[in-house]
């Protein structure tokens, strides 16, 4: 076990179970990120199976830089963050549909996640801000300023695509097949708009006429919520202005992972079956072993087994036992609490049964009413926060993806948790009280 590894202070930032390909491109954040910063990074990263963790050093370098950037109205260090990621989304958004060359697109990838990566430690800065100006502005934070993200987009063209279907039929929309001619080519346009909707970190769904149907039959009208008249001091302005333009960054470099990975997939997936594998076979390889095709199917197999990066300016694969080493110090919770605690992203309370979705495809048992429990949500599980009572996460904060959607959908929710998904199990029956940050085991 390399000592350096275990002498890192590390931060535990998330977890995102992705494929060898998704996690590697992270690695090299620093030679993107250290432009948008004034303090040195060290630019070390950890990966174990899904686990991500960065030196203590850069975390607290983004939090403090954010932090003064905000409370200093230092309007060039956001505009500069912004001016770059709407840069790298439109070149990927350009280069994806037509890629011509693997190397160029992993590099302009690589762009996007070197942005991405200090994204949520910057937001942490702001909040910290936000926080000592009045907690209560959170309650304002949408996510956005003018634009909505693509998926929030999503669920409201969904709704007028209903109404337009209910009005065609002159009455309510009831069934799988209820699509009347002339409302076919509307749904046709609407997935071949949104057919990467679901697709993550090179993990790939294909959003189909089947699923629309699905959706269209589970789609209620927008909650309309009566909000307080109150007024806002300037400061209380700004600061909601500046949280919402960083939610909206956030939401577009995460959707921008999913387009890009999707596009992306039809050229990998050609490649793979010129060695007799399949797409899921060849993004469990790197970048590197990609390109200069050294891919196998005993290379899958083992990644799938085990996957483990740490990169300090060099890229080392990690051993099996070397995992194991660093797992048994960096991942250590308490799995016995009979009440978790976390912070209230959005009031409400709910009792439910739990279900727990860390993947897109354990989404598939997800049932109406239910507690949905998640390391992070991301946009690829995005109809189940739908479908949710609440929401509840081990990692994020007052401007990540799950409380920006809760409020949108009006669901509690409860974000940062910690260890919801180790303390909890899918069929417990659970009480959340997001006004209190907590859930209680019934």
């Amino acid at each position: 076990m390399d000592t350096e590894i275990l002498k890192t202070s590390w931060h535990h930032l998330g977890k995102w179970p992705e494929p060898a390909l998704a996690a590697e491109l992270w690695l090299e954040y620093g030679k993107v990120a250290q432009r948008l910063f004034k303090e040195k990074l060290d630019a070390k990263i950890l990966f174990l199976n899904g686990d991500f963790f960065l030196s203590k050093h850069d975390v607290d370098c983004f939090q403090q830089e954010a932090y003064e950037a905000a409370s200093e109205r230092d309007f060039d260090f956001f505009s500069r963050i912004q001016n770059e990621l709407e840069g790298v989304v439109i070149k990927l958004k350009t280069e994806v549909e037509h890629i011509s060359s693997l190397p160029d697109f992993f590099d302009s990838y690589k762009l996007l996640t070197g942005l991405w990566m200090p994204l949520n430690l910057v937001a942490s800065g702001i909040e910290r801000y936000a926080q000592e100006v009045n907690p209560e502005v959170f309650e304002s934070v949408v996510g956005f300023l003018d634009e909505k993200p693509w998926t929030l987009q999503q669920i409201d063209e969904l709704f007028v695509l209903r109404k337009n279907i209910e009005n065609s039929l002159g009455r309510s929309f009831q069934s799988f097949d209820e699509i009347p001619a002339d409302c076919l080519e509307e749904a046709l346009r609407h997935v071949q708009k949104y057919q990467w909707l679901g697709s993550h970190h090179f993990t790939i769904h294909h959003f189909t006429l089947n699923e629309l149907k699905d959706r269209l039959a589970q789609t209620a009208a927008p909650i309309a919520e009566k909000r307080k008249s109150v007024e806002i001091t300037e400061k209380e302005h700004y600061v909601i202005n500046l949280l919402n333009r960083i939610g909206f960054l956030r939401f577009r470099a995460a959707e921008m992972s999913g387009y890009a990975s999707y596009y992306a997939s039809f050229i990998l997936e050609k490649k793979a079956q010129q060695f007799g594998l399949t797409y899921n076979d060849i993004v469990e390889h790197t970048a590197s072993e990609i390109i200069s095709e050294q891919i196998s199917s005993e290379t899958a197999l083992l990644r799938k087994q085990n996957t483990a990066f740490y990169f300090d300016g060099q890229e080392r694969i990690l051993s099996i036992e070397e995992t194991k080493a660093a797992a048994a110090k960096l991942l250590v919770f308490n799995t016995h609490a009979r009440e978790i605690k976390g912070l209230c992203a959005h009031k409400g309370k709910a009792v439910g049964q739990v279900k727990i979705v860390t993947t897109r495809e354990e989404m598939k048992d997800f049932k109406e009413g239910m507690i949905l429990v998640a390391y992070e949500t991301t946009p690829d599980i995005i109809h189940a926060m739908q479908q949710s009572a609440a929401i509840v996460t081990d990692f994020g904060g007052l401007t990540c993806h799950a409380a920006i959607v809760a409020r949108e959908l009006k669901k509690p929710c409860v974000v940062g948790t910690k260890n919801a998904t180790k303390v909890l199990k899918d069929g417990d029956m659970v009480e959340v009280d997001a006004d209190l940050g907590t859930i209680n085991i019934l």
